[in-house]
C-alpha cells in the first residue's frame, strides 16, 4: 500500500461510516452463518427462480426466509446466481507440445486456476466496471446550450458505464485505528491477501453504473418513471468474507473470492431500501476453477425485507435547505451544514412511502384482485428488487470476462497495462 493519511484526517462525517462498521460486519456474518446452513440444507422458506438463459449453463433463484440477526429476527430475502465463465480453449494435444493428453490437461487446468487465483484476488475490484460502445455519428456541429440540450438530436457522446467502481477509502490494521487510504491509491485496491494478513478491515465506495427501476402503476405498455437506485454505497471487507482456496473438494481445484456487508449511508435519500439502506446484508462473488479447468462463478446476496420503498419528506424546512444547496450547485452545503446538524436533532415527522400506500389503497379498492391479477404487490416488488440485482452482477461477471482475455500472463506483473495496475481506465 502506498503513503497513507494520518488517523486524526477523519472528519466527523468520516466517523458517521467507519463507526458503524463493527455492526454492519456482526450482523453480516450472521446472515452469512443462517444462509450457509440454509442453503447446504436446501430449507429456505420460499424459493422461486429469477431469469431463464438461453443456450448457457447458468442458474439463479431468488428466496424469503427469517435469520435471527444480532440476536432478533429478521425477515430477509436474497438471491444465488451460478454461470459459467470461461474454459481452456487450446485442443489438449496441443497445450504443450504433446505428451500425455491427460497430463498436459491437468497442468493446464492447474494454470488456470493460478491465473484466477491472481485475477480475482488482485485485480478483479480494479477492472469491474466498463464502457459500452457508443453510437457516435460524425458531425460538425456545436453542443447545444443547456436549455436546448433536451430537444437536440445531435448525438450524445457522454460515455455509459457499466458494471461496479470500487475506490478504497478506509481502512483498519490489526491493532491500529481507523484511517484513511491515499487518495493517489483510491483506486488501486489492495490485493485481497495482504487484508486478510495485515488488515481487520477496509471500507470501499463503490460506484454501481445503472442501477435503476422502473415505476409503471398504470402498467408496463403506459408512461412509467424511471428511479435511480442509490448509484454509490460503502461495503466493508474482511478477513473472514474472502475465499482462497486450494482444493476445497474432489472436484475442484481452487475458489477465490469476495464479499462484503452494506454499511448503512449517513445521507438521507428518497429511496428508503437498496444500498446504503439495508438494516442489515451482505454479498458475494466467488469463482470456482474445476478440474478441467472450466471456470464458473458463484454468487449470492442476502438482506433484510424491506420495511419502507420510498421515503418522501414532508418536512418544508428540510425541502428548503435541499432547495437552496441545489441552486447554489453545492456551496449552500458548507454553510448551512451546522444549521443541517441542530436540525437533525429536533423531532420531526416520518417519511412518506408513496409506493407502499399505492400498493395498499390499489388492493384494498379491488379486493386484493390487483395483487392477484396484476401482481401489484410488496412480493413482486421485492421480487423485481431481486432481479434487478441479479442483473447487475450479472453483467459484472459477463463484463469481466473481457478484461480476463486480454492479459496473455496476470502472474507476469511487468507486462500488465498501466489500467490494470492502477484500476484508472482511459
Amino acid at each position: 500500500m502506498a503513503a497513507e493519511e494520518k488517523n486524526d484526517n477523519l472528519s466527523s462525517k468520516d466517523h458517521e461510516i467507519v463507526d458503524e462498521v463493527d455492526k454492519t460486519l456482526s450482523d453480516a456474518r450472521d446472515l452469512k452463518q443462517w444462509w450457509d446452513s440454509t442453503d447446504a440444507a436446501g430449507s429456505y422458506d420460499e424459493r422461486f427462480e429469477l431469469s431463464a438463459t438461453f443456450n448457457r449453463p447458468d442458474t439463479s433463484f431468488g428466496f424469503f426466509g427469517k435469520a435471527t440477526v444480532a440476536g432478533k429476527s429478521m425477515e430477509v430475502m436474497g438471491n444465488v446466481q451460478e454461470q459459467f465463465f470461461d474454459r481452456p480453449k487450446a485442443p489438449v494435444s496441443r497445450q504443450a507440445g504433446g505428451g500425455k493428453s491427460a497430463d498436459w490437461q491437468k497442468k493446464h487446468a492447474q494454470w488456470m486456476r493460478d491465473q484466477m487465483r491472481e485475477f480475482v484476488l488482485r485485480y478483479f475490484m480494479r477492472i469491474s466496471d466498463f464502457r459500452q460502445p457508443q453510437a457516435f455519428p460524425e458531425d460538425d456541429k456545436e453542443e447545444p446550450s443547456a436549455l436546448l440540450r433536451p430537444l437536440s438530436w445531435c448525438p450524445n457522446d457522454s460515455a455509459e458505464r457499466k458494471g461496479f467502481g470500487f475506490e478504497q477509502v478506509y481502512y483498519k490494521k490489526r491493532g491500529g485505528e481507523p484511517a484513511k487510504f491515499s487518495k493517489d491509491d483510491k483506486y488501486a485496491i489492495i490485493d485481497l491477501r495482504e487484508l486478510v494478513d495485515e488488515y481487520e478491515w477496509i471500507v470501499v465506495k463503490v460506484n454501481i453504473f445503472d442501477f435503476k427501476f422502473n415505476l409503471a402503476p398504470l402498467g408496463s405498455d403506459a408512461p412509467y418513471g424511471t428511479v435511480p437506485l442509490s448509484e454509490a454505497s460503502y461495503l466493508v471487507l474482511s478477513p473472514d468474507f474472502i475465499a482462497n482456496v486450494d482444493d476445497p473438494d474432489s472436484d475442484t481445484l481452487g475458489r477465490y473470492g469476495f464479499g462484503y456487508g452494506f454499511l448503512p449511508d449517513p445521507e438521507e435519500s428518497l429511496l428508503a431500501y437498496g444500498p446504503g439502506r439495508f438494516d442489515a446484508g451482505f454479498q458475494f462473488i466467488h469463482f470456482h476453477v474445476r478440474k478441467s479447468g472450466e471456470v464458473f462463478s458463484r454468487m449470492a446476496f442476502v438482506a433484510n425485507r424491506p420495511k419502507k420503498i420510498v421515503n418522501v419528506s414532508i418536512d418544508p424546512f428540510e425541502w428548503g435547505m435541499r432547495m437552496a444547496d441545489f441552486m447554489s450547485f453545492g456551496v449552500a452545503s458548507e454553510i448551512i451544514e451546522p444549521m443541517q446538524k441542530a436540525w437533525k436533532k429536533v423531532p420531526r415527522p416520518g417519511g412518506m412511502d408513496l409506493v407502499s400506500a399505492y400498493i395498499s389503497l390499489a388492493n384494498a379498492m379491488s379486493g386484493d384482485e390487483a395483487e392477484r391479477q396484476l401482481c401489484i404487490s410488496k412480493k413482486q416488488l421485492e421480487k423485481t428488487f431481486l432481479v434487478q440485482h441479479f442483473t447487475q452482477h450479472y453483467n459484472v461477471v459477463a463484463g469481466s470476462l473481457v478484461s480476463w482475455r486480454q492479459i496473455p500472463d496476470w502472474l507476469n506483473r511487468d507486462a500488465l497495462p498501466d489500467w490494470v495496475r492502477s484500476g484508472i481506465s482511459s
